[in-house]
């Protein structure tokens, strides 16, 4: 008989009863054995003794690897190693008692639970330090780089976490492998430490795109209208997919032109009462998205001027080329009057080749529609021919009618304008 058919008879409770005391089980088993007689019996003692062995070396070897002390600071190493040395002692006392009870016994699961509970301490302590040392590279990457938002919750929040991540608390872990730090007015978790928040570079980004967009359309932006609010509505949802944290760095972080919307008196009155919880986020927002698109009008404005400054002609020279180049520049820059419009000549012939007249006055002068229904029907036009909005709105305007094409789609609109305003 084999030294494991041995070990294995002497554990069997159906061959030999069960017995708490393994030595009493395996000399029964001895007595068995050799009433068998199949095979010559080894050294006992030591069959027995390299039993316990190779349990206890299938115990250790489930014992996870000491946690890596190389990326923890020195203020810590010491508690972690204390920790180490202690909990591993214990795994070791108890894997030594664990084959003393029977299999699937009261006494054997305890020991068990205990020596899993162990176990799990030490994955538990090593996944948390390397969280500890993948949070501390990040946040105080963030804080070099100014890129930690600058509302005061946050900042508070910020300083605490630096404060962690500075060593300035020690440290506790208990016996699951949690670790905690211990301030003056208690512990917290690392677990529960407060979170933090980055500037929103990425609708800061969008938000300026929409201010160089408007500022070389050229063409006033009006409330309520197609192109506003398309921009209304744009910043309205990056601002809820970011959610607090988006709505807050607008306000406070001052990404575009280093203007901070906290200083306006009436934002940072509603920034209060959200706070007192006496708006809603989605009342703030409204606040924040309508201030935003107060700047975006007076940036188009700005850009409409930009675009209709002349560069002035050089005086002094008579000769007929002159004159006639003088001629057509005064040509150009005079503005036509229409519907309430301001057009320059070129602008208005540009409106009818650029596009199908014929279909747009179809639209501009049913009046079954009403202004609504026109500027749903010119946008879904303009959609189909490829155009932009701008191209379809004049001065961020909807003509109230169109003028008269008479069936034709190639006359000069600017002759129609000159000659209707004179």
């Amino acid at each position: 008989m084999t030294d494991d058919q041995l070990i294995k008879n002497a554990q069997n409770p159906y061959l030999y009863g069960k017995f708490l005391d393994v030595g009493t089980a395996f000399n029964k088993g001895l007595v068995q054995a050799s009433k068998f007689g199949n095979t010559q019996i080894t050294d006992p003692a030591k069959a027995v003794k390299n039993n316990y062995e190779d349990q206890l070396a299938k115990y250790l070897n489930k014992l996870p690897a000491d946690v890596d002390l190389g990326g923890i600071p020195d203020k810590y190493r010491n508690s972690i190693s204390n920790f180490l040395m202690t909990q591993k002692q214990n795994y070791v006392n108890l894997a030594n008692q664990v084959n003393e009870y029977e299999v699937g016994s009261e006494m054997y699961m305890d020991i068990t639970n205990q020596m899993n509970q162990i176990r799990g301490s030490f994955e538990t302590l090593n996944s948390q330090m390397k969280m500890y040392g993948e949070n501390k590279k990040e946040i105080i990457g963030n804080i070099q780089n100014q890129s930690t938002s600058l509302s005061p919750e946050n900042q508070a929040n910020v300083n605490m976490l630096r404060s962690v991540y500075n060593e300035e608390f020690d440290l506790s872990i208990d016996e699951y492998g949690n670790v905690s730090f211990a301030g003056d007015d208690g512990m917290v978790g690392l677990n529960n430490l407060p979170g933090y928040e980055v500037k929103d570079y990425k609708l800061a980004q969008g938000m300026l795109k929409m201010g160089d967009q408007v500022y070389n359309a050229g063409i006033i932006l009006q409330p309520g209208g197609v192109k506003y609010n398309q921009y209304a509505n744009q910043l309205t949802l990056g601002i809820d997919q970011g959610g607090r944290n988006s709505l807050m760095s607008v306000v406070y972080d001052g990404l575009i032109g280093g203007v901070r919307m906290i200083d306006d008196p009436m934002v940072a009155q509603n920034v209060d009462a959200y706070k007192g919880g006496d708006i809603s986020f989605e009342d703030l927002r409204d606040v924040v998205v309508n201030k935003y698109m107060e700047a975006l009008v007076e940036n188009s404005k700005q850009g409409y001027g930009s675009k209709r400054k002349t560069v002035p002609t050089k005086g002094g020279n008579k000769n007929s080329k002159n004159n006639k180049d003088s001629a057509d520049a005064d040509k150009a820059s005079k503005t036509i009057s229409y519907d309430g419009m301001q057009l320059t000549p070129k602008q208005a012939q540009e409106f009818v080749q650029s596009r199908n007249p014929l279909e747009f006055n179809a639209i501009l002068n049913n009046e079954n529609l009403d202004k609504t229904q026109k500027a749903a029907k010119m946008d879904e036009l303009a959609i189909k021919m490829g155009l932009s909005f701008d191209d379809v709105w004049l001065d961020g305007k909807m003509p109230e009618k169109s003028f008269e094409t008479g069936g034709k789609s190639d006359f000069s609109v600017t002759d129609y304008f000159l000659n209707k305003n004179k």
